[in-house]
């Protein structure tokens, strides 16, 4: 198992950094991770999709904070996946908060492990408040990138999430939607779903 970062909570007005992901990199590891900008902590605050080099081959040190993505967003950008989808180039998903109703997916990409990275694109919209979760994107078979999705088309507490994946036969140039499944009908429903491939 990677070492996981330590990444302190900062104080005001950075009080929260949360949902990222780590991968390692020739001679250090990388975390992204969700900083939250506001004292707004819960879900809706402005926030930036922020990155840490570590400074050893063991991940208990690590370098100054950088900026992965802005905040392009009309309320934020959160929920990191990493992907290695070369051996210098690494994939970097992020939903975009809107509203209540307008979740897409986003990736940025840095062809140098991790020292710079390109414009963030969108690949993903159903127009709909479409929820990702940090470190769930994975593939199967080395082949096939596979994100799962908890869709509903807007959000109140109530609401029972569907669930679906979108996947990837060519390193994510194309992607599919799969078929939805109501995987738990109580309130919230199949919010956060993640996959594994099983034997």
């Amino acid at each position: 198992m990677s070492p996981k970062p330590h990444i302190k909570i900062a104080a005001v007005p950075n009080l929260r950094n949360d949902a990222g992901d780590v991968i390692a990199c020739p001679g250090h590891y990388l975390a992204a991770y969700t900083r939250y900008d506001s004292d707004i902590i819960n879900d809706i605050g402005s926030s930036t999709i922020a990155g840490k080099m570590s400074v050893d081959t063991t991940g208990k040190l690590w370098g100054n904070e950088f900026v992965i993505s802005p905040n392009i967003g009309r309320l934020n950008v959160m929920a990191v996946s990493l992907y290695r989808a070369g051996s210098n180039t690494i994939n970097c998903y992020f939903s975009v908060k809107n509203s209540t109703r307008d979740i897409k997916l986003y990736l940025c990409v840095s062809t140098d492990n991790g020292l710079t990275w390109a414009a963030a694109r969108q690949i993903i919209s159903e127009n709909a408040y479409d929820l990702f979760i940090n470190g769930s994107i994975h593939s199967l078979n080395k082949v096939r990138i596979v994100i799962p999705v908890a869709s509903v088309p807007v959000y109140d507490p109530g609401v029972v999430f569907k669930d679906y994946c979108y996947y990837s036969d060519d390193k994510g140039i194309t992607w599919t939607k799969s078929s939805e499944v109501i995987t738990d009908t109580r309130p919230l429903g199949g919010v956060e779903p993640t996959v594994v491939q099983l034997s």
